[in-house]
């Protein structure tokens, strides 16, 4: 497609983002209705084609499998979804897992972990540390590489931490603008992403954590020791909120050791899902493949 129809493809991907996401989700509704909503938004993703898929139980926890019908070349990938912690699933974001699976020639589990408020603080921690490490147990820690958007991108972090403290690191993390400080002033960051607003982020902090400690890396993985994790990729973007957590996390991260790479986009909070539409987030959908099956091949 031409520059000038991408450009028009993407003034309305992000119209449609603003109109049928970010708006809905700042309403004054329960959050079984936004939740429900954001599953019937996320029907018009392009999940790819070339996937088997099958559902489970893993450790107790439910979890989505897809597996390229190509075949797994390069191990496990634990796919941590998004949503500030009080909505998301597997199947908002199958489009990414999906996508990252075939391109990174892995088989992809994403946890349905549990949701605030009903569950808070650390019960999404706890199933996906669980998780990983049923994987990890099965298939070897150098065989699984973990992934996430948003909070999901701080819960795969924040289990990277608590794997490596277990002597169970894992191949490799990429984070898709990761939210990895509950703690921050939501003041600072850009504010037009069409997708994120700050208010969901003050409202997914308050749902999950409440009164307790914000700092806490279970949580807040910023805040904890980034020495000895395994090497990073973060896609980080311009309009995105999230974009300080992403630089602090470059910052502090390399100042402690770890090999890690920071790619600035210039589109907003988790343009991933465009994958199939946009060619920016095919190119990054395609980066992320080739990182993953990388770091899987080297099997640390």
């Amino acid at each position: 497609m031409s520059a000038r129809g991408q450009r028009l493809l993407t003034a309305a991907e992000r119209a449609a983002a603003r109109y049928l996401f970010r708006n809905p989700t700042d309403l004054p509704l329960p959050w079984a209705l936004k939740r429900r909503w954001t599953e019937v938004v996320a029907t018009a993703n392009l999940v790819p084609g070339g996937l088997r898929r099958a559902s489970g139980r893993i450790d107790g926890v439910r979890a989505e499998r897809l597996e390229p019908e190509a075949g797994a070349t390069g191990g496990v990938l634990l796919y941590l979804h998004g949503g500030g912690y009080v909505q998301g699933s597997p199947r908002v974001q199958r489009v990414i897992a999906g996508r990252l699976a075939l391109a990174g020639g892995a088989t992809s589990f994403a946890p349905d972990y549990r949701l605030a408020p009903e569950h808070g603080f650390p019960a999404a921690f706890d199933d996906c540390l669980a998780v990983y490490l049923a994987l990890a147990e099965r298939h070897g820690a150098g065989n699984v590489a973990i992934a996430g958007d948003s909070a999901g991108g701080g819960l795969s972090l924040a289990v990277a931490l608590a794997a490596r403290d277990l002597g169970r690191s894992p191949a490799g993390l990429f984070l898709i603008c990761p939210w990895v400080d509950l703690a921050a002033d939501r003041s600072r960051g850009p504010s037009t992403d069409p997708i994120l607003s700050r208010k969901l982020l003050v409202d997914g902090a308050d749902a999950y954590v409440g009164a307790g400690d914000r700092t806490d890396p279970r949580c807040s993985p910023l805040h904890g020791d980034l020495a000895g994790l395994p090497p990073i990729l973060v896609h980080t973007a311009a309009e995105d909120p999230l974009l300080p957590d992403a630089e602090a996390l470059a910052g502090r991260a390399a100042a402690a050791g770890a090999e890690i790479e920071l790619v600035r986009f210039p589109l907003w909070h988790d343009f991933h899902v465009h994958a199939g539409i946009l060619d920016v987030a095919d190119a990054a959908i395609e980066q992320a493949g080739a990182f993953i099956r990388e770091r899987l091949r080297a099997k640390p």
